[in-house]
């Protein structure tokens, strides 16, 4: 649901907006090196445990 786009609403899957993942496409080739970054805010902290 585009709406929570922004929200912890899973448990570890990367969601971006259509248009995002698009352009990331764009940009990456397989075997590139990806690195993931969260903001540690008290819900993300519960959800991962960090």
């Amino acid at each position: 649901q585009p709406r929570s786009i922004g929200f912890a609403r899973s448990h570890g899957c990367i969601r971006l907006r259509n248009k995002d993942v698009e352009e990331l496409f764009d940009r990456v080739r397989a075997g590139d090196v990806v690195e993931l970054h969260a903001e540690r805010t008290p819900e993300t902290m519960q959800l991962f445990g960090r």
